[in-house]
């Protein structure tokens, strides 16, 4: 996992545990390939 994987990764978990719901879509235009990647791990 890269760092902006896991940055991005810790932070969508942090939204979980504030009891935010898990998002429904995710769009993106590949300059945030750590986002992406994140959002498909979790």
């Amino acid at each position: 996992m890269s760092h902006a994987q896991g940055l991005w990764a810790d932070l969508m978990r942090d939204c979980s545990r504030q009891d935010m719901r898990a998002p429904v879509l995710a769009v993106g235009d590949g300059a945030q390939p750590g986002a992406i990647k994140a959002v498909q791990s979790i």
